[in-house]
């Protein structure tokens, strides 16, 4: 109705329609461009998996692996044994130790409980007197990578208190002093220790492997995480600092 009239009247109507809709537009762009900035900061800036605001853990271990604790877990950590991580420093990869094919996501699911069942029995059972699971990942044969602890609690993968704190610990299913890591796992797991390592500000330098970081503390020796294993993260640790030049 403001674009009728004669033709002045017309022409001062058809201004006033042009200086609406520019107004209009502006505030759309602006409302627009506020709820895209909202969604960036609600994802980036404040992550489920956190304690609160400038925690130093950034973001929760299942945004890096494709399946989440909940996908596995019947039953929730045992939180009076757990440690807060703190600032993550360092990274430490595993073997399983025992000889894996697994392939079916059950026969990994009840792979993983009865793992986090052993190692959370007391250490007078023979277990580790763990809160959860020890490591923060694993990766299975096909390649996939399962959240196993929270990123927000130190693992119980390294030895002893001080070699856990600020570890990230990864754990590769199969003995890789008889077998060898194949293409997936191997592809798996240098995506992760790269994503892991630009997440927290570290280099090649801060990714050890089990006897290493044992070696360092000066705790007792270990084979972990196999021959083939060892060689396979040599090689990526290599990469990544070849990269970094």
């Amino acid at each position: 109705k403001y674009c009728t009239g004669g033709v002045s009247e017309g022409l001062q109507a058809r201004r006033f329609c042009l200086s609406r809709w520019a107004v209009w537009c502006a505030l759309l762009c602006v409302w627009g461009a506020g709820c895209r900035h909202d969604e960036v900061l609600i994802l980036e800036s404040t992550p489920s998996d956190v304690t609160g605001v400038g925690d130093v853990v950034r973001g929760p271990a299942a945004s890096l692996a494709d399946h989440s604790r909940s996908d596995w877990a019947d039953t929730s950590p045992i939180a009076g044994r757990l440690d807060p991580m703190g600032k993550i420093t360092r990274l430490t990869v595993h073997h399983s130790a025992e000889v894996n094919d697994l392939s079916s996501d059950a026969d990994i699911i009840a792979h993983l409980r009865r793992v986090r069942t052993s190692q959370c029995r007391s250490k007078a059972e023979n277990g580790l007197g763990a809160g959860d699971l020890a490591y923060h990942f694993v990766i299975d044969r096909k390649g996939a990578v399962w959240e196993g602890r929270s990123l927000r609690y130190q693992g119980a993968h390294a030895g002893n208190a001080t070699a856990n704190r600020g570890n990230v610990g990864v754990c590769v299913l199969g003995n890789f002093n008889v077998q060898y890591p194949n293409r997936l796992q191997k592809t798996a797991l240098r995506s992760l220790l790269a994503r892991l390592t630009n997440r927290y500000g570290l280099t090649d330098r801060d990714i050890y492997t089990h006897r290493e970081i044992r070696a360092y503390y000066g705790l007792s020796a270990t084979e972990c995480p196999g021959t083939h294993l060892q060689s396979a993260v040599d090689a990526m640790r290599h990469a990544l600092r070849v990269g970094r030049r």
